[in-house]
């Protein structure tokens, strides 16, 4: 069969396993590893029911199918990395933010079930700070051992987001003083206000009150910072801006965790590439044929498909690291 034709499948796109999918045996196939470009097929497959189109674009080199495999393995890594904890926690922070201001008129009476959400959902933060070191370690002891330059470097990088921010500072021991048994840390202030006629404006902090801070069992050096300054921080906003804190933490320590990554990219944007041209989405793998040496014109036969489709995860960020580079 020629390079550019379309071999009709029935099947789940996710897993590339094509239920239903037939072939004309009067053509004849190409067994082996091939890339191919995904599009729907708007008309009837031979089955009688939408299909997907699996354009071949050309078979995979030697070693290529795995070069591919370590490539998405390496992007999923970082895409499904420790910093979807912060982000997952900041979210759920958020979340129960809009409901104290979506049930602000009828909150007076279940104030400090709202308090101690919002507590709950702040530490949760300071949890996913502390995970997202510990679970750093741990990946490179598994990949390098503890005692590889790799985890040097990593302790350097960690230690100099320590030294600059006291934000992330504060969060680091705020969660060891709260899961330790320090009580009350934090206060809660709202305020609702509104004008006829406009929206109404809402102020939300949990500040961390200093002197029962300084009373904690937290690291020493980080009570007296925070009892030398001149009011109770609010650990709500912190909470938020520690987030560029941590994203530049987590850009610092991707080359540690991933050195390849660069190269890995530029494979998979390749491949992207190539199946964009003949305006398809890209996968990989092989077909098993059966052979047909009398067929009938009119005849289909099913076929497995062992096919691949790149991650949509993979495929965004290597699209947002392309992108990103040509600005």
């Amino acid at each position: 069969m020629d390079e550019k034709s379309i071999i009709e499948a029935v099947g789940d796109r996710e897993t590339g396993q094509g239920e239903g999918t037939s072939v004309d045996p009067s053509k004849a196939l190409m067994p082996g590893q091939w890339l191919y470009a995904l599009s729907s097929e708007e008309e009837l497959a031979p089955s009688g029911r939408p299909g997907i189109a699996y354009n071949l674009v050309r078979p995979l080199k030697p070693g290529e199918r795995e070069e591919l495999d370590r490539a998405i393995r390496s992007v999923t890594n970082i895409v499904q990395g420790f910093m979807v904890y912060i982000r997952q926690a900041l979210n759920d922070l958020g979340e129960s933010i809009q409901r104290v201001f979506s049930e602000h008129a009828s909150m007076s009476g279940d104030v400090n079930s709202r308090r101690i959400e919002l507590e709950y959902r702040m530490l949760n933060v300071c949890a996913a700070i502390r995970m997202y070191e510990e679970h750093t370690y741990s990946e490179i002891d598994r990949k390098y051992g503890p005692n590889s330059s790799q985890r040097i470097a990593a302790k350097v990088v960690f230690t100099q987001t320590y030294d600059k921010s006291l934000e992330y500072r504060i969060l680091y021991y705020l969660r060891n003083a709260m899961t330790h048994g320090s009580r009350n840390l934090i206060s809660f202030a709202f305020s609702a206000t509104s004008n006829p006629g406009e929206d109404p404006s809402f102020t939300l902090q949990l500040p961390l009150q200093r002197d029962k801070f300084f009373a904690s069992n937290a690291k020493a050096t980080v009570r007296q910072e925070v009892q030398a300054m001149s009011e109770d921080p609010d650990t709500l906003s912190m909470c938020f801006s520690v987030l560029a804190t941590m994203t530049d933490l987590n850009h610092q320590l991707t080359p540690i965790l991933e050195p390849d990554l660069l190269d890995h990219v530029v494979t998979l944007a390749h491949l992207i590439n190539e199946a964009a041209a003949v305006r398809g989405y890209p996968a990989y793998g092989s077909l098993a044929v059966p052979l047909v040496t009398t067929p009938d014109v009119d005849d289909k036969v099913d076929i497995t498909l062992s096919i691949l489709p790149l991650p949509e995860p993979v495929r965004d960020f290597v699209v947002a690291v392309v992108n990103s580079d040509k600005r």
